[in-house]
């Protein structure tokens, strides 16, 4: 019987590709997270690398898509944070 640990395992290797991971945050030269102002109060927040906030646009239109046509092929989005080892 597989352990939790092998599950895990074989979900991380399914899914998480570490070959086009796509960074989280945009940073400057330095890896710097930039900040962006939001709200009523203009406060500072990270500002999201713009090929992540692509991917989750297009991710998260597919979702929406698939309950419109009642495909039920997703039920939401897993928003996964890793860091490559060696990169």
């Amino acid at each position: 019987m597989p352990t939790k640990r092998d599950i895990w395992k074989e979900w991380i290797d399914q899914y998480a590709d570490v070959d086009e991971h796509i960074p989280l945050f945009d940073t400057d030269d330095r890896g710097e997270v930039e900040i962006k102002r939001h709200g009523r109060d203009n406060r500072p927040i990270l500002k999201r690398n713009p090929a992540m906030e692509a991917l989750l646009q297009n991710e998260g239109q597919r979702t929406i898509d698939d309950w419109k046509t009642s495909d039920n092929t997703y039920e939401g989005l897993i928003y996964l944070m890793y860091t490559v080892d060696g990169g």
